[in-house]
Parts: structure tokens; C-alpha cells; sequence
């Protein structure tokens, strides 16, 4: 009972992020900007004190300059997150091999990325990236690759401490 309902709601939580994914995408051109823009501002509110003392050009510049790497550290961080759920999600499904998981979760991020980026073809001002679905995948791969190396240390270490309850 516990498994099911562990995998009802890790399922929910993907389909969430998922979701919050899509909301995201769904945003024109001039509103991702502004979405980002607003967070770039807070980034560097928070860690670059000088920020505040800047003319509004400078800060505008300075903004320009990192607009790129920021969006594109943001793709990493959410399919990071995405490959979390995901990972989370397909876990408890003993029936496959740990590889055979890890694989799975991987593969739903990546397909999630290329359906991403084929439906920002459709919004105003965006387009669909094959950088950005490398970017994406590469972010789920660490973090697939991070849960399943900590899964099978765990499992090791439960097995060990079980044996020794035995003895």
C-alpha cells in the first residue's frame, strides 16, 4: 500500500512540474522575457550588491549580458528538477532492472524537452531549439544519474545493516 501510494503521488508531483513546464513554454516571447528578466533582476539583487548602486543603462547592460547564460542555466535547473520527479517516479518499479528505470526516467525527460520545444514553435516569438532539448537532457541525465546511484547506495547499505540484524 505504502509503494502505490508512493507512486500516486510521485506521478503527481511530475505531472505538476510537467504542467508548470508547459505554463512556461506557453508564454510569448515579450512574457518570458519579462519572466526572466524579473529573475535575472533578483539574481543580481541578491548577489552582486553593486547592482542597486547602477544606473538603470548600466543594469539594463548588465542584464543584456547575462540574459543568455541565465536562460540557459534556467532550462538546466528545471529539467534537473524534471529528472528528479521522474526518477521518483518510475523508482519503485521493481519489476525492471535499476538500469532499465534510470533509462526510463531519462527517456521521459528528454521526449518531455523535443514536445517542449516542438510547442514553442507554436507560441508568438518563440521558437523550438535543438540546444535547448540538449541542455534540457543533459540537466535530467545528472540528475537521473545522481537518484540512482544514491538508490543503489542505499539499497547496499539497508542490505548490509539487515544482514547484520540477522547474525
Amino acid at each position: 500500500m505504502k509503494v502505490k501510494r508512493f507512486r500516486i503521488i510521485s506521478f503527481i508531483v511530475l505531472l505538476s512540474w510537467m504542467l508548470l513546464i508547459f505554463l512556461l513554454s506557453n508564454e510569448t516571447a515579450a512574457e518570458s522575457s519579462f519572466t526572466s528578466g524579473g529573475f535575472s533582476r533578483l539574481l543580481f539583487r541578491i548577489f552582486y550588491p553593486h547592482f542597486k548602486d547602477m544606473t538603470s543603462i548600466e543594469q539594463s547592460e548588465l542584464l543584456e549580458a547575462a540574459s543568455f547564460i541565465i536562460r540557459k542555466l534556467a532550462h538546466f535547473t528545471i529539467y534537473l528538477v524534471l529528472g528528479i520527479f521522474a526518477s521518483l517516479t518510475v523508482i519503485s518499479y521493481r519489476k525492471f532492472d535499476i538500469l532499465n528505470r534510470a533509462a526510463a526516467a531519462w527517456l521521459i525527460c528528454v521526449f518531455y524537452s523535443i514536445s517542449d520545444e516542438i510547442h514553442q514553435t507554436f507560441i508568438d516569438g518563440r521558437s523550438g531549439e535543438l540546444r535547448d532539448v540538449l541542455i534540457d537532457s543533459s540537466g535530467a541525465f545528472i540528475s537521473v544519474l545522481i537518484i540512482f546511484i544514491l538508490a543503489t547506495k542505499i539499497k547496499r547499505i539497508y542490505s548490509l545493516v539487515r544482514k547484520i540484524d540477522l547474525e
